[in-house]
């Protein structure tokens, strides 16, 4: 007999999260507005259906649902559990990102890239120019202000980054 895992209701949050950005990533990699199945399916208005036949599976929106899964959702249980993964996530992106201005006092040291980047995607500060760069805006009411452009296509990679760190949670918390 198989014992029923019971996992916490903010863990089963962060894993639902995770496989659902799994979930459309995969879509996404296999092209599935162009498949059979997707043309077979009904949302109810014609131009919903043939908007995302143009802008396919990986658009803005799933950015923002991936960033926001792998962020802002579980900031205080990843952070504090890994913070040498989280480091070393902020050097990668110290490393890719470009345009960085920051007025924050606190980033006189080092810039806190994962705490702007996740301030920015809380409060949709977030523009994607271009297909080539996503632009994270943070501010506060002290009137600082952060501003860093990051290339989309080491997007995927920070987003693997982060959901390893999701996996190695789940993993060492119920297994």
């Amino acid at each position: 007999m198989t014992e029923k895992l019971m996992i916490e209701q903010k863990d089963d949050l962060l894993l639902q999260s995770s496989m659902t950005y799994s979930l459309l990533a995969e879509l996404h990699n296999h092209g599935f507005v162009k498949s059979d199945y997707f043309e077979k399916m009904n949302f109810g208005t014609p131009w919903f259906k043939s908007h995302l036949q143009k802008m396919g599976v990986g658009n803005k929106g799933f950015v923002m649902i991936a960033l926001y899964s792998m962020l802002v959702l579980p900031k205080e249980v990843m952070q504090n559990t890994y913070p040498t993964e989280y480091e070393n996530i902020r050097e990668f992106v110290k490393k890719n990102a470009r345009n960085i201005t920051s007025t924050y006092k606190s980033d006189i040291q080092n810039v806190d890239f994962i705490r702007h980047i996740r301030n920015a995607v809380a409060h949709a500060n977030v523009e994607v120019r271009s297909n080539d760069v996503i632009i994270f805006y943070d501010k506060n009411s002290h009137k600082e202000e952060f501003k860093c452009e990051f290339p989309i296509d080491k997007l995927g990679e920070l987003l693997n980054k982060l959901q390893s760190i999701h996996f190695k949670y789940i993993n060492l918390t119920y297994t």
